[in-house]
């Protein structure tokens, strides 16, 4: 199991008993020295969900590539500089060279209009990523939890969007959703639901990962706070 404690304090968010795992991790703020090592985990989280898209061929698989690195660093920086945004990391006490580990990162963003009730605002969560190797640790279901509560109590929202790689174009003038897959499943489990909207991405402008072009899709979950 995996256990959360609320810690009261304006840099620490919370501390999660890892599960299956001998360590622990607070969520905090990002600093500016956590950029490359986030975005490093950003990049090879999103890359491997990418190489596991089930109707992928072994031909798409092999063109999927990582940027260069400073792309992803240089978004997060601006990130970090973004008004009405909030940058969450997650550090383990596992260290390594005698240093704290940061197992997972996320962006949180609050947005003045557009939300699916009243064209009111909302919260948008993404980049958002655990390090491989710790996806099934609990840590990206207590960040995911901790975004939520500071856009609920520190922003007023009622509302969550995020969006979601791997999913198949549906056929067009057709009601058919795209078939579930495990990363819209993972939200479906913590509350966020299909609203029928799936968007096309140029894969040239990726800073994260490219991915073929018909598999450049990207399909927006909704929760409701």
């Amino acid at each position: 199991m995996t256990s959360i404690t609320s810690v009261p304090c304006q840099k620490t968010f919370a501390t999660v008993t890892l599960r299956d795992q001998q360590q622990q991790a607070n969520i905090r703020r990002m600093r500016a020295d956590d950029v490359q090592a986030c975005a490093e985990i950003i990049r090879e989280a999103y890359l491997n969900e990418c190489q596991k898209i089930a109707h992928a061929t072994e031909r798409d698989r092999m063109q999927m590539r990582n940027p260069e690195p400073e792309l992803a660093q240089r978004a997060i920086r601006f990130y970090l500089g973004e008004l009405e945004t909030v940058l969450f990391v997650a550090e383990s006490d596992g260290k390594k060279d005698g240093l704290p580990q940061l197992v997972a990162c996320c962006r949180l963003k609050l947005c003045n209009n557009g939300n699916t009730m009243n064209g009111g605002r909302f919260a948008q969560i993404g980049p958002f990523a655990t390090k491989i190797g710790l996806q099934r640790s609990g840590i990206g279901t207590a960040m995911l939890r901790e975004a939520e509560e500071y856009a609920r109590t520190q922003w007023g929202v009622s509302e969550m969007k995020l969006e979601v790689h791997g999913v198949k174009q549906p056929v067009a003038e057709s009601d058919v959703a795209p078939p579930m897959t495990p990363q819209l499943q993972f939200y479906a489990n913590r509350g966020y639901r299909r609203v029928g909207k799936v968007r096309w991405f140029n894969p040239v402008d990726a800073d994260i990962v490219i991915v073929p072009s018909h598999l450049a899709n990207l399909e927006l979950m909704v929760k409701d706070l």
